[in-house]
């Protein structure tokens, strides 16, 4: 069986571009405010850069993806899809390398281009899980079965 490499991403500091972000969306009372939780964003990124896909980490590497696609989705419907701010820079610029053409890279400033990567890794962490079933068995097979199925379609109920 198959499945799909990772995405890898650069290191980026979230944080400091969400706090600039509230700060000129809002206010910096508002940034103040949710200072601690742009660290937790952070970290849930950088956890997601990290992702390896091992037969020990795979379903952490899942929990993990899952977790930061929720995020994300938060965010996006807090912050929009787009800048906010008239005339304001991008807020955060987003750094992905192809999974099969390792030396490409694409840099957006947009969430849905961040969730869209972050799925695709679901997508490959879902798969890479699959393969490590015992397809001999049959709750192996089904579980196996149920983990390809969910890798091209992830959604409300991921991971399926």
């Amino acid at each position: 069986m198959l499945h799909l490499p990772l995405k890898t991403t650069e290191k980026h500091e979230l944080h400091k571009s969400l706090y600039r972000f509230v700060e000129m969306a809002y206010s910096t009372h508002q940034a103040e405010d949710h200072r601690d939780a742009f660290h937790d964003a952070a970290q849930l990124r950088e956890g997601v850069r990290q992702a390896t896909l091992t037969e020990k980490g795979a379903a952490e590497t899942v929990r993990l993806l899952v977790r930061y696609e929720r995020m994300l989705r938060t965010m996006r419907s807090r912050f929009g899809t787009e800048n906010i701010v008239a005339g304001a820079e991008p807020w955060a610029s987003f750094t992905w390398r192809d999974a099969f053409r390792t030396k490409e890279q694409v840099s957006r400033p947009e969430l849905t281009f961040e969730s869209a990567c972050v799925l695709f890794n679901l997508a490959a962490a879902l798969s890479y899980s699959a393969t490590l079933e015992d397809r001999s068995t049959p709750t192996g097979l089904r579980t196996a079965c149920q983990a390809f199925q969910c890798a091209p379609k992830p959604n409300d109920s991921f991971p399926c």
